[in-house]
């Protein structure tokens, strides 16, 4: 089977789409691997999984968030990005490159994905302002339920919600909000959008409201779901 890597995005296949061209740009030039895009609904789906299975040796997932799914590897973009990958890149990748590919590759990786440059790669808005108002918000967050996330969690966090605002500001269509109520068990959550949790929207809500303001978009009750995810796996 050809070996394949799955790039995906929670928040949205745009991304996911740059997140494939900053690693296709990692791999060393004489490099065959084949690099492809999934959104994330789309990746969970049994029915997707099993042709993914089928047809390719699937070498791991590299994405925003995990898609819990046993038999596949994942590797957060958060662990890249804070250089806590690195073992996990020799071990998926190792089979696939001679030495002297891995030792590009893993170079590539380290330059490529820093959070400055995925951050100019993943948005059209101003990066260096998202973030700054972006991290505000993730601070004031941990403070609403005292709480302090480790790096690669608020890392995860900086990215994800980044391209959720890029996504509002460009009015682009929230598939995900539709269909996120029907994908709860898949995503082994015990949470779902309701009166029950909406202490927990609230809180979002408020540790957001500079974001909000700013950029003139409201945050959907169902996004909250993939930011919860975030912080329940911290």
């Amino acid at each position: 089977k050809e070996p394949i890597v799955i790039c995906s995005c929670a928040s949205g296949l745009g991304a996911a789409h740059k997140i494939k061209e900053i690693l296709f740009n990692s791999l060393p030039e004489d490099s065959n691997l084949k690099i492809i895009t999934y959104d994330y609904p789309a990746l969970i789906r049994k029915q997707v999984y099993d042709q993914l299975m089928n047809d390719y040796e699937v070498i791991c997932v590299i994405g925003t968030l995990d898609p819990n799914i046993e038999s596949m590897k994942y590797i957060g973009i958060q662990e890249l990005i804070i250089n806590e990958g690195q073992n996990a890149i020799e071990i998926y990748f190792g089979k696939y490159m001679k030495k002297e590919q891995m030792e590009i590759f893993e170079k590539n990786i380290l330059r490529n994905f820093t959070l400055s440059n995925v951050m100019n790669n993943l948005t059209i808005l101003n990066p260096d302002k998202l973030l700054e108002h972006v991290a505000k918000a993730i601070d004031h967050l941990q403070n609403i339920l005292h709480k302090r996330f480790k790096n690669r969690t608020c890392f995860g966090l900086y990215v994800h919600i980044c391209c959720l605002v890029e996504r509002l500001v460009r009015n682009l269509s929230v598939i995900i909000c539709r269909i996120a109520s029907s994908i709860n068990s898949l995503l082994t959550l015990e949470y779902a959008v309701s009166e029950k949790h909406q202490e927990f929207i609230d809180q979002v809500n408020i540790s957001m409201k500079e974001v909000k303001t700013y950029y003139n978009v409201e945050i959907p009750d169902e996004e909250v779901e993939y930011i919860y995810n975030y912080i329940i796996n911290d």
